[in-house]
């Protein structure tokens, strides 16, 4: 993320990606303040840095407990799935929600009886979360499958607006509620097609129809996230600690803004 965004931290210091305080912006009004750049290229962009990140910051979190995990003796690799199956890969809404997206549901309780108090404290928070979200969804098993498939996509963005509050400091919901909302829809319209043509989505047309929903779906989220500047605060804690690459490069090819965290 701090590579990427950089170059728009260097168009628009106190816009978009800007380490900082307060950071954050409207898209389109860092559209037209740099001007000759195409809208909708800038959002694909920017939610490309959000999914992007996210996956590397997920499995990277995931992989460091597995080393200490593995590394310690405690455990076996066996006993560490993999948490990611190349979701970028996907080829269809079903294919990225229901199988290459993480796997935080089944693989905690392969590592639960952990001797480490911290770790074990955060896979045990984990399965709470996965037991809250099975009782949750018991009750709606028995609804027609769409309004099932639509309940679980629910609690999901619920799930998502309370764990991000601590972070944003904002209960981010209509967003939320639009992009996991509209998962379940696609998972739907997936299975209608299936039912109605004999054939699943997949290949090129089905990979194109996955990020195009996805993205297309998910453009009020992307956006609430840069305009509240939690992106650019993310970026703000490198800098801060000088470990951000891209402050370092932006310095020593000289185009860093000559700016001030806090200033």
């Amino acid at each position: 993320m701090d590579l990427l965004l950089y170059p728009a931290y260097v168009l628009d210091p106190s816009g978009v990606g800007s380490p900082h305080p307060p950071g954050g912006g409207d898209l389109m009004e860092f559209c037209e303040r740099v001007g000759g750049v195409v809208w909708w290229v800038v959002w694909a962009w920017m939610a490309v840095v959000i999914a992007a990140s996210t996956c590397v910051a997920m499995m990277g979190t995931f992989h460091l407990f597995a080393l200490l995990g593995v590394g310690s003796g405690v455990w076996i690799d066996e006993e560490w799935p993999e948490f990611m199956d190349e979701p970028w890969k996907a080829d269809s809404v079903n294919d990225i929600w229901g199988k290459r997206y993480h796997q935080v549901s089944p693989a905690p309780s392969t590592i639960s009886q952990s001797h480490v108090p911290s770790l074990r404290k955060w896979i045990l928070t984990i399965e709470m979360l996965r037991d809250i979200f099975n009782l949750w969804s018991r009750p709606f098993e028995s609804l027609p499958r769409p309004l099932y498939i639509l309940t679980i996509f629910l609690a999901s963005a619920l799930f998502h607006t309370i764990i991000y509050y601590p972070m944003t400091k904002q209960l981010i919901i209509s967003p939320y509620l639009i992009f996991y909302l509209s998962q379940g829809i696609g998972c739907i319209l997936e299975r209608a097609f299936y039912k109605i043509t004999g054939r699943k989505v997949g290949g090129w047309c089905g990979r194109v129809w996955m990020w195009v929903w996805v993205m297309g779906t998910g453009s009020g989220m992307v956006e609430e996230y840069y305009r509240i500047g939690w992106v650019g605060m993310m970026r703000g804690t490198l800098v801060l600690n000088g470990l951000s690459p891209a402050e370092g490069l932006g310095r020593w090819l000289g185009i860093a803004p000559d700016l001030a965290i806090g200033k």
